[in-house]
């Protein structure tokens, strides 16, 4: 038997320890239209629309056709907790569907000026912007009888704080939760909200994750509108909506019941002890047994109840709501302020730290931390285009962006959108790329 001297065995104990403790790299993945899936990491875009792809098992750089790629998945890295923003700091909501996060530097006729970590300074295209939202920190939840210890905060989870009874966040947050369903239940929550609400539920998703999972069933409550949505695998669909609901402008309380019927594939829906709809599944959609709830509001929701539980399948007599007229659009913009009232504005710009409004009772002028949401979807837009090829960029700070991929190199990615100027962005904030939206 050989012996090693003591010195030699303590340096090979060392390098072991040594070893042991450096975490291994994690590669990107990439997932292809047919369900393949390579890990590694792409390096440049290539000729004839193809992206290079340094991969893990092939000894060689692939060439990789842009149109059979689904989706690049980054390797996960720790984040740092995000500071606490300034005043300026805002959500941009666009009509393609598009989200946007930057420090909000100019407004003009034409275009609405950010400052972003991801892609430094951006002109979006004013006619493609439905929402600004200022992001200071508020309140997202308030608890009143309902235990979220067993909740998971969901988007931006650095984001969140929480004092007593209240869920803090900077950013657009949830929470979810896994339960375990009958054939036939429902989902009774009661929230009170300082004004116009902007909240969505989805029930029986498919998994519980930081973002959204791939399938659920949804209902939105937005403003004076209530919208019943699916989505199966990514590809959302609208199964109901009905407009200029009253009692969501008027109330402050709002009760939603939603009745579900797993063996039928149905639902029916309650708002203020009121039906509203009867919306019916397909077949296609997975269901799972995971609770969603988002705030996409700047002032504090108050849970007041937030239940689940089975039922016989006889449905409450009730009267339905009424039918309701369709307001008249007039081209002018809604602002609502921090402290709740709300105002419209027939022109608006915005330099240095105040917004200058042009108000039926004359010109105003507002501090940035006095407003918390611009509503411009009375305003003319511009129609959002889908082009074959488009790719979606889902980024660490939460912006999502659609735009032609034209370049990838040396870490950062280049593209043109019909929201914004040519970008270029650092492949350093990106989460996730979404490729071939739009196949057909």
């Amino acid at each position: 038997m050989v012996t090693l001297p003591i010195p030699l065995v303590y340096c090979i104990m060392r390098w072991c320890l040594l070893v042991l403790l450096v975490p291994l790299a994690v590669a990107d993945t990439i997932t292809f239209l047919n369900g393949d899936r390579l890990s590694g990491t792409a390096t440049t875009t290539g000729s004839q629309q193809t992206l290079l792809w340094d991969s893990n098992v092939y000894s060689k750089v692939l060439p990789t056709p842009i149109n059979q790629i689904d989706q690049i998945i980054f390797a996960p890295e720790n984040q740092p907790a995000p500071s606490r923003h300034n005043e300026r700091y805002v959500r941009v909501l666009l009509n393609r569907g598009d989200i946007y996060y930057g420090d909000l530097t100019n407004i003009t006729h034409e275009t609405i000026t950010l400052h972003t970590t991801w892609a430094g300074e951006i002109q979006l295209n004013h006619r493609m912007v439905n929402k600004i939202e200022m992001l200071g920190l508020h309140q997202y939840f308030v608890v009143n009888g309902t235990d979220l210890t067993q909740w998971n905060k969901v988007m931006n989870r650095l984001m969140w704080t929480q004092k007593q009874t209240a869920l803090y966040s900077r950013g657009r947050g949830g929470i979810c939760r896994q339960v375990s369903l009958p054939k036939q239940f429902k989902t009774h929550i009661n929230v009170s909200v300082s004004h116009s609400p902007r909240l969505r539920f989805l029930f029986l998703a498919s998994e519980g994750s930081l973002y959204e999972p791939e399938s659920y069933i949804e209902v939105v409550l937005l403003n004076s509108s209530i919208m019943a949505r699916t989505r199966s695998m990514g590809d959302i669909e609208l199964i109901g909506q009905i407009n200029n609901i009253k009692e969501l402008e008027k109330s402050r309380e709002i009760k939603l019941t939603i009745y579900f019927d797993l063996e039928k594939r149905t639902l029916v829906g309650y708002l203020q002890d009121k039906q509203i709809g009867r919306w019916d599944l397909t077949d296609s959609i997975k269901l799972g047994d995971w609770l969603y709830l988002f705030s996409e509001y700047d002032g504090a929701i108050t849970l007041n109840e937030l239940t689940i539980s089975s039922w016989n399948g006889l449905l409450p007599s009730s009267a339905r709501l009424p039918h309701q007229q369709h307001e008249q659009i007039l081209p002018e913009v809604a602002l609502t302020l921090s402290n709740g009232d709300q105002m419209r504005a027939s022109s608006y710009s915005f330099e240095g730290q105040a917004f200058q409004l042009t108000t039926p009772l004359g010109d105003a002028s507002l501090p940035i931390n006095r407003v918390n949401r611009i509503d411009l979807s009375r305003l003319p837009y511009d129609e959002a285009i889908r082009n074959l090829g488009d790719i979606r960029l889902l980024l660490h700070d939460g912006s999502e962006v659609t735009m032609q991929l034209l370049d990838w190199r040396n870490g950062i990615i280049s593209g043109e959108s019909q929201n914004s100027t040519p970008l270029k962005v650092l492949t350093e904030h990106l989460r996730e790329i979404d490729f071939n939206l739009y196949r057909d």
